[in-house]
């Protein structure tokens, strides 16, 4: 647990190096701050067998129903997990830290690592002789421990008997190293290896004591002996008796108890006793103490026997109120006069002086003729000012003189009074200000450069007269006030006090206190009140209605430089001994006395404080993360913490020891990487997250002490919620290799799929091109090369036969139109995209029409016709191309050969397939030309087979020779309709290629 560790390292250094502190004995008894905790409070219960403190600064306490840690703000119970019962009835400390618990079945050992934690994992040494009545480490580190049955001391792992058969009740160490055993009845001594025994105890003559209940040696060599009778002293040979109760019969002191400044106290039935040298003072009258222990801080605690525990501990500020000479409790205002006299303005009481113990008062009577004073100023001859409700009074020689109204002041209430040093006089009555100098009074409006309705008027230490306004802030220069601070947003200001760099301090209503530098303010600190005393480097805030603030002017200017982070400082309340928290308003309502008292003018008295008598600064804090629950399931903070992953419920249980003033302890949590500021840990101390990114934390927890300084450095816990598998950087790195894979998988299968298309596009158009060269050379080609032979020969005949020449040149002639048509024939297999433009029946009917006028140009005209049936469908364009070259090619084959009368054209769309029919009535095919697929030489046939079978259509042929032919050509519907959800699908796979001539 190393975040633990700096800490405790440091604590014990603090610890060994910070002096003793203990209750004030020059404090009256009466005046100790008492508070008292009990079940009520979170105390398990209000019978309490033993308390201490331990190294780190947690208060143990020992009770019937266990042993729990207190940290100031909670109690929180010391267990195992499961738990185990402890009766708890004394407690020790190891040398290591550990904790030592006495039970009716042994001794529970915590260790000093657990204690800060919510469970624990003690041992148990259990002891044959019964109940363990008390424990006690020596200055050797050996532990002792008292049962009915004898002594034991710890060693090699379990406790060994070294006296037996005496009832051991308590065990102290004398100077010498000896054991001082109380037992029933008596004491004895144990040197080490035998036992001294004491028979008597000695008494003052004539006195006889029969019972002791303990026996302590203090650290100067005096010896008190706690008895039925009253209190023992010996010191050499001088024995005194003391009695707590000498008029009644509550004499039995059970328990004598010396503190870390080596005063000593005394639990009797009569209540709680401090010794001084030759009396005693009772400080708790009324409760029944059963044990004591003081803290570090001096604080008394008291375990008391059902009246749960109680803290003891010094009053810091002592209230005077009417019990003390004033003629009410509401002070509105205090000064300190350069005769070192403490003067109180009374709201409606008069004017009251103290003399050191009591307060004494003018009024009506002495003739301050109107008593709610509101302010006071001493002018440069001494004179006393007193500002009224009716009227401004002079104090001198024992008598007073009132000006009112009549005599210059725009009213008879008067709110504030300065005393220049020119010796003229500053009047702030309601809403305006005058100045009364050589006996003339002067008002000072608007028309005089005032901004607004003034509060109040303030010297500077170089002279400078300066005025808060409800606006602002003007300077006297001159006879006018002129701009030297304004607001945006009109609110009231008070001139609180100078800085110790010659700054002015400004409180702002609803803001707090800022330093006016140069015309700017330095930042609003939330420190509020209205008047400021200036003591050394420090600054007393007073006038807010949350008691009054102590502030380091140093601190408070390092604040201006990072106002986001809290400021040190320490605020003075009902726990340090105010009766009323709520400051007057009155002018001044601050002071300090030549003595190095401050007085603060309250709603519940005159509040003072003895700066001489101030407690010693607060160490560093303690801070601790206790437990941490997680999805409702608690366990130990530990050094760390690794939540699995998923979203969780996570709360983390915080705490920091303060048990002087808790009230002035806070916990601010800070989770880096997710809390953007500082956050306050709530009453309970918990720190809850709900979504927390996966990742690795720094978990900061700082508190303020019980001065209300802050620790910066704090402690640090990491937190680690770790991934799932997908959100890790093994995963991020596993997904882009799969990412870059598959796109290189897709790059290579698209590059081999275009590879292939593009090999089947150059074999198609090899295919093609070599058809047009074959039909080309069969028909063209071979028609020109006929009509030029038969034009040679006419050549040759015309010598001598012209007759027959010109029949020759006629053949010619009919063979060079035969191959005109047949180049036509060939022009029309290349317009490929013309089945693009048009649906099908129109293509095919266009193609008939053609050839018709082809034919009849050559005197064949065979009847030509096309029918639909079905409604039209939208056809696959390339597949409709396809279709479109099968037609035309079996139409052309027809129109060319079949020497038919009539052609016809049938085209179906029905459901499931699409139907064309192509017949005639002419000489048919051979039937070896329809067996072996083609006529030799020729390339229609086997292209139009070739084309049908790449469009998915299924081919056949019908024909007998004299009776004509039929050709059908049939596509199921989910190849040829586009808009088919078959044609959709199985289009994706089908494969396309460009159309092929015949």
């Amino acid at each position: 647990m190393g975040y633990r560790c700096i800490g405790l390292c440091a604590l014990a250094v603090l610890a060994a190096t910070r002096p003793a502190i203990a209750l004030d004995p020059r404090q009256p008894a009466a005046d100790y701050l008492r508070q008292t905790f009990t079940t009520a409070d979170g105390l398990p219960s209000n019978i309490i067998n033993d308390v201490m403190q331990t190294r780190d600064g947690f208060l143990i306490v020992a009770t019937p129903n266990g042993v729990f840690r207190f940290d100031g703000h909670r109690f929180a119970e010391m267990n195992s997990n499961p738990p185990k019962e402890i009766i708890a009835h004394t407690l020790a400390e190891g040398p290591d830290g550990d904790i030592w618990v006495g039970t009716p079945f042994g001794v529970f050992r915590f260790p000093h690592a657990e204690i800060d934690q919510g469970r624990q994992t003690p041992s148990v040494y259990y002891l044959e002789q019964g109940v363990v009545q008390c424990l006690r480490f020596t200055h050797g580190g050996v532990l002792w421990a008292g049962t009915p049955h004898g002594l034991f001391y710890f060693a090699k792992d379990h406790f060994q008997q070294a006296v037996a058969g005496r009832n051991v009740h308590r065990i102290e160490e004398a100077r010498n190293g000896h054991l001082l055993i109380t037992i029933t009845p008596g004491y004895f001594e144990w040197d080490g290896s035998a036992v001294i025994e004491h028979p008597e105890i000695p008494t003052p003559s004539g006195i006889r004591v029969e019972g002791v209940f303990h026996v302590l040696q203090d650290r100067s060599g005096v010896t008190w002996y706690c008895t039925t009778k009253g209190i023992i002293r010996q010191s050499g040979s001088s024995v005194k008796r003391f009695l707590p109760d000498p008029t009644e019969d509550k004499n039995r002191v059970f328990r004598v108890y010396e503190d870390a400044a080596g005063k000593i106290w005394f639990l009797t039935d009569a209540g709680v006793f401090r010794a001084s040298p030759d009396s005693l003072e009772n400080v708790a009258p009324e409760i029944k103490p059963r044990t004591v222990t003081a803290d570090r801080d001096g604080n008394l605690w008291v375990g008391t026997n059902g009246a749960g525990l109680v803290r003891v501990k010094n009053r810091t500020v002592r209230t005077f109120t009417r019990a003390d000479g004033l003629p009410n409790d509401v002070v509105m205002t205090v000064l300190a006069t350069a005769d070192g006299k403490l003067w109180a303005g009374n709201n409606c009481g008069g004017l009251s002086w103290f003399d050191g113990g009591r307060f004494h008062t003018y009024d009506e009577k002495d003739g301050l003729t109107n008593s709610c004073v509101n302010a006071l100023a001493e002018d440069s001859k001494h004179d006393l000012w007193v500002g009224t409700a009716g009227g401004l009074f002079r104090f001198h020689a024992g008598r007073f003189q009132v000006f009112t109204q009549t005599d210059g002041p725009g009213t008879n209430t008067v709110s504030c009074i300065l005393s220049a040093r020119d010796g003229s006089l500053w009047i702030v009555w309601t809403g305006g200000l005058a100045r009364f100098h050589d006996g003339v009074f002067r008002n000072y409006t608007t028309a005089d450069g005032l901004s607004h309705r003034v509060t109040n008027v303030f010297q500077d230490s170089s002279g400078v007269v300066w005025v808060a306004t409800n606006g602002g802030i003007d300077r006297f220069e001159g006879d006018r006030f002129v701009e030297a601070f304004r607001l945006q947003d009109r609110r009231q200001m008070y001139l609180a006090g100078e800085s110790p760099l010659g700054d002015l301090y400004v409180a702002l209503e609803g803001l707090g206190v800022g330093r006016l530098k140069d015309g700017k303010l330095m930042g609003v600190a939330p420190l509020y009140g209205t008047d400021i005393e200036v003591v050394q480097d420090d600054l007393w805030i007073a006038g807010g209605a949350g008691g009054f603030i102590r502030v380091g002017a140093a601190s408070l200017r390092s604040w201006e430089g990072k106002q986001q982070d809290s400021i040190d400082c320490t605020n003075f309340g009902r726990a340090d001994g105010l009766v009323l928290e709520e400051c007057a308003n009155g002018y001044p309502n601050i002071t300090t006395t030549k003595d190095g008292k401050l007085w603060i003018a309250t709603l519940g008295g005159a509040a003072m404080l003895d700066l001489s008598r101030l407690p010693p600064a607060a160490g560093k804090p303690f801070e601790y993360i206790s437990e941490v629950e997680v999805d409702r399931k608690k366990r130990n903070a530990g050094s760390e913490l690794i939540l699995p992953p998923g979203l969780h419920h996570t709360e983390l249980q915080l705490g920091s020891i303060e048990l002087s003033s808790p009230e002035r302890a806070h916990l601010q949590y800070r989770l880096e990487g997710i809390d953007s500021e500082w956050r306050d840990a709530k009453a309970d101390g918990a720190a809850v997250y709900t979504t927390i990114p996966h990742g690795s934390y720094f978990f900061h927890v700082r508190a303020s002490n019980g001065d209300g300084f802050w620790d910066r450095q704090g402690i640090v816990y990491r937190i680690t919620q770790e991934p799932f598998f997908y959100e890790t950087a093994a995963f991020r790195i596993l997904m882009i290799a799969a990412g870059l894979t598959l796109m290189t998988s897709a790059y290579r299968f698209r590059l081999r799929q275009e590879s292939a298309r593009i090999k089947v596009r150059l074999e198609e158009r090899v295919a093609e091109r070599e058809r047009i060269a074959r039909d080309l050379h069969d028909t063209l080609m071979q028609s020109f090369q006929g009509a030029l032979f038969e034009v040679q020969a006419a050549r040759n005949l015309f010598p001598g036969r012209p007759h027959d020449a010109v029949q020759t040149l006629d053949e010619a002639i009919r063979s060079a139109e035969s191959a005109i048509a047949e180049g036509r024939d060939a022009i029309l297999d290349l317009r490929s995209d013309s089945a693009v433009r048009s649906d099908l029946a129109h293509l095919l009917a266009a193609t008939g029409q053609e050839l018709s006028g082809v034919a009849a140009s050559i005197g064949v005209s065979p009847a030509f016709s096309l029918t639909v049936e079905g409604p039209p469908r939208d056809l696959n364009p390339v597949l409709q191309d396809e279709l479109y070259r099968i037609g035309r090619e079996i139409l052309r084959n027809a129109f060319r050969h079949a020497r038919a009368k009539k052609l016809e054209v049938e085209i179906r769309y029905e459901v499931q397939e699409l139907r064309i029919r192509f017949r005639d009535d002419g000489i048919g095919i051979d039937p070896k030309v329809l067996n072996e697929g083609a006529r030799a030489g020729h390339w229609g046939l086997p292209g139009v087979r070739e084309r049908a079978k790449l469009a998915g259509a299924r081919l056949d042929f019908w024909s007998e020779v004299g009776a004509g032919t039929e050709v059908q050509v049939v596509v199921p519907a989910s190849v040829a309709y586009a808009k088919s959800p078959e044609a959709r699908v199985f289009g994706l796979f089908r494969k396309r290629s460009a159309p092929h001539g015949g």
